[in-house]
């Protein structure tokens, strides 16, 4: 059997109840935080990574993911999504 993280539980439990304030204020200010993330294209992502001196790989190893979807994303390919948008925006100073 499978059991999920305590923090998928937390979030869970936040979602379920939202009689508990604490845990919903703060699955909240994390969908405020993301619906604010500026859009990045392909283009500004493929030009920031440049600017930074780094290299697809070393991205997506900072943000765990395979450098194929780097790839993807610079391509048009595939949708940026609003959690690596703003892990991008602070590795690559966006």
């Amino acid at each position: 059997m499978i059991k999920p993280t305590v923090l998928i539980q937390e979030k869970l439990g936040a979602v379920r109840s939202p009689n508990s304030k604490q845990k919903s204020d703060s699955l909240s200010l994390s969908v405020d935080d993301l619906e604010r993330t500026k859009a990045i294209t392909g283009e500004m992502l493929l030009t920031a990574i440049n600017a930074k001196g780094w290299s697809k790989a070393q991205l997506a190893k900072s943000l765990g993911v395979d450098r194929s979807l780097i790839t993807r994303w610079i391509n048009g390919e595939r949708t940026i999504q609003p959690k690596h948008q703003h892990q991008i925006q602070a590795l690559l100073d966006l």
